[in-house]
């Protein structure tokens, strides 16, 4: 997952600041408090390009999300 960003981040010619957690989907009313903290990350680290946005979410979601999306 780390080495998954940090290709994007390389990729973007960018310095990572930050890092955002797995989504916890045991507190899935905690959604929306994540996708806040998930965009501030992509604005503080400058991921616009929604293809871009997409890959930081998927690659750390962590693997309980990433089933549920893949389902």
């Amino acid at each position: 997952m780390a080495e998954t960003q940090h290709v994007l981040a390389t990729r973007m010619g960018l310095l990572r600041l930050g890092h955002i957690e797995e989504f916890d989907t045991s507190n899935p009313k905690e959604w929306n408090s994540y996708a806040s903290r998930l965009m501030f990350f992509l604005e503080a680290n400058k991921v616009s390009a929604d293809v871009d946005k997409r890959a930081v979410l998927l690659s750390s979601c962590g693997s309980a999300l990433f089933k549920l999306v893949e389902s």
